[in-house]
């Protein structure tokens, strides 16, 4: 969670990964950067199957499968999302009635998944849904989480990613406020504007468009001030970590892993999936904390 200055709860955007194996712990940082500027708290997890998730990992199971069968493995993998946003609905520093999700590629996909279930958050942000794995079934099935949102949805690509027929197949399927848009190519390569979404200069040329946005779904919060540095008392308010490292803010911050077990459904097994609490503005300093807690009926609670 990259945490931005001043008392909260805060608004909270969930962030959906892409199919790398390894995603970056903590989420892109620009991104987690970008948010926390804003005042909202940027919340990065690892759905199961990468690392450090256990698990089996989407691509292997892809392998040889259709493509009727591969959006099943989505709904599957879309169980760790649901139980994320249960979980970070429970934790004193989020406002559960604030919550956005954003998500890059299959993050994208997970995101319009979610869309369609709703689950009391209050707009979604797909960048490049399915733009490398786009065909007609996952179109379809894409159509149909779109047009059954329970909030606005922004999707957003760039014109040189591997596809954009998911903003003119889906945008076409968009009502106001939702929309799609396409921005000017960004990079030399497709994978250049796949990672449109993460990269500082991209952020830099859709970010005016995400907050008006936002602002017009009523998520927008003015009141914090994101210059100054989070106060120690009120990460021990949160029931975050307060110890390591010298104050906060004094000669740069740390990434701090919670190793939570947010969802037990899938396999009918205990796994625990990663989620991350990222404090201060850049990942220059990692302590790993490890920390297992909750129960099968309910979410868990980070115990310190």
């Amino acid at each position: 969670m990259t945490a931005p200055a001043g008392n909260g709860p805060f608004a909270v955007v969930i962030y959906n990964h892409g199919s790398e194996p390894t995603p970056a712990p903590c989420g892109p940082p620009a991104l987690a950067a970008f948010y926390r500027e804003h005042g909202y708290a940027f919340f990065a997890f690892q759905r199961h199957g990468h690392a450090p998730s256990p698990g089996e990992y989407i691509v292997d199971l892809q392998k040889g499968k259709t493509r009727k069968d591969v959006i099943q493995l989505h709904e599957l993998y879309n169980l760790d999302v649901v139980a994320t946003v249960d979980w970070v609905k429970h934790q004193k520093w989020a406002d559960p009635q604030r919550i956005v999700m954003t998500g890059i590629s299959y993050g994208g996909i997970q995101t319009l998944l979610t869309a369609e279930k709703g689950l009391g958050i209050r707009a979604f942000l797909p960048f490049a849904p399915a733009a490398m794995s786009w065909n007609p079934v996952l179109a379809e099935r894409l159509k149909t989480a779109v047009k059954a949102a329970k909030a606005p949805v922004f999707l957003v690509q760039a014109e040189n990613d591997y596809s954009i027929e998911p903003s003119r197949v889906l945008g076409a399927e968009l009502t106001a406020p939702s929309a799609a848009k396409v921005y000017p190519a960004f990079g030399t390569t497709h994978q250049d504007g796949h990672s449109f979404g993460a990269r500082a200069k991209g952020i830099a040329v859709w970010s005016g468009d995400v907050l008006m946005f936002l602002q017009r779904v009523g998520v927008t919060d003015r009141e914090i001030a994101c210059r100054s540095r989070f106060p120690r008392k009120r990460l021990r308010d949160f029931g975050l970590p307060t110890s390591g490292g010298g104050p906060l803010g004094r000669g740069g911050s740390r990434c701090v892993f919670e190793r939570v077990v947010i969802n037990a459904v899938h396999e009918a097994q205990r796994k625990p999936m990663f989620g991350v609490v990222w404090l201060g503005r850049t990942q220059l300093r990692k302590k790993t904390v490890t920390r297992f807690g909750g129960s099968d009926q309910a979410p868990p609670r980070i115990t310190l």
